[in-house]
């Protein structure tokens, strides 16, 4: 009988540890991309999770420099200016709008943990 009861609670927590498991991997599930407004370039990507998002139009500026436009979900500019490889990102790295992985609201994060920061004085 203590057998039983152990096994059952065994099965329990296994359930409980699956469902844990799935609630967390689908919360990286990227969000599906909203209808791309008027104001939004063609080449804009959308960057984003299940809590939101921005459109993100990036092309070269200048030997290692990005010009970045960053675009609210409605179309309205959030940023518009000249980004540079951060701290922890390769000044040679080749950076295009398929390795942004996010928007913090003052960086680009990258798909390989590094990131693109507003240029300085730019």
């Amino acid at each position: 009988m203590w057998s039983m009861r152990v096994t059952r609670l065994n099965i329990g927590f296994a359930l409980i540890a699956l469902l844990a498991l799935a609630a967390c991997s689908s919360r990286d599930e990227p969000a599906p991309a909203p209808a791309k407004p008027n104001s939004v370039p063609a080449s804009a990507v959308w960057v984003g999770g299940v809590d939101g998002g921005v459109f993100v139009d990036i092309g070269p500026a200048a030997p290692g420099e990005y010009r970045v436009r960053v675009f609210q979900a409605s179309g309205e500019t959030e940023v518009d200016g000249v980004f540079v490889p951060g701290p922890a990102t390769s000044p040679t790295a080749m950076i295009t709008a398929s390795s942004i992985s996010g928007w913090d609201g003052e960086q680009l994060l990258l798909d390989d943990g590094g990131s693109l920061v507003a240029k300085s004085g730019g």
